[in-house]
């Protein structure tokens, strides 16, 4: 938990290139993945490899490391544990923890695609930001009587996903969606998450989420990039 509250502490940092901290993390997760016992419980291993995920994700994304694409891959293989692991023990009715790990591989994957175009046939990460909304899209649907903070809490991450995934598509020019690719996306894509955007938005419990400054902020970028 302190090594969670170390990497939060400089993800929410006023000072987005003091990497100090990240590095402590890094090496403290990485020490300490190799030594959790195997009957230690498995939703600590999960949670651990997921934050030494978004650890080398940030780092590998940092434009002064030295080797990005082998941090990139070392967020790769802790992620695809995560996710055996989260697939294990996941609530099928509400997959926390599913829909929020491969949200983190898919923007891996994307940072990875980005840097070495020869990956895209085994990052595919049109496919893992497919499943990742599919995930979310069940918790907006989940059985359960959850606080209404948590409820549209976890709304907000699921819209928010979807705009990342629009955010990231090919565009021409004109900014006309180009892709034809497997789990492309489409008008129809931007269109439905356009009707789900607004139908959030009037929601007044939005405001209390922390998520819902940036899913205005990524709306806006779509407005910019889609609307004419």
């Amino acid at each position: 938990m302190e090594e969670i509250s170390r990497y939060m502490n400089s993800y929410l940092s006023n000072n987005k290139h003091d990497y100090n901290s990240l590095y402590t993390c890094f090496t403290n997760f990485n020490y300490l993945l190799s030594t959790i016992p195997d009957h230690l419980n498995p939703i600590i291993k999960m949670i651990s490899l997921n934050y030494f995920g978004l650890t080398c994700l940030k780092l590998g994304t940092y434009s002064a490391i030295e080797n990005p694409k082998e941090m990139l891959i070392k967020a790769a293989d802790a992620f695809t544990n995560a996710t055996i692991l989260a697939e294990e023990h996941d609530d099928p009715l509400l997959p926390l923890w599913s829909g929020f790990i491969l949200f983190n591989q898919a923007r891996n994957y994307k940072s990875l695609c980005l840097l070495d175009s020869s990956l895209k046939t085994n990052y595919n990460w049109r496919k893992v930001f497919s499943e990742a909304i599919d995930k979310r899209k069940i918790w907006t649907k989940n059985p359960y009587q959850l606080p209404t903070v948590i409820q549209e809490g976890l709304s907000t991450e699921y819209i928010y996903a979807k705009l990342e995934r629009i955010l990231c598509a090919e565009v021409d020019t004109q900014n006309n969606i180009t892709e034809k690719f497997p789990y492309a996306i489409d008008e129809d894509f931007i269109q439905e998450t356009k009707k789900e955007y607004q139908e959030w938005r009037v929601d007044p419990n939005q405001f209390r989420v922390r998520l819902s400054k940036n899913v205005d902020i990524s709306w806006g970028k779509i407005e910019e990039r889609f609307t004419k």
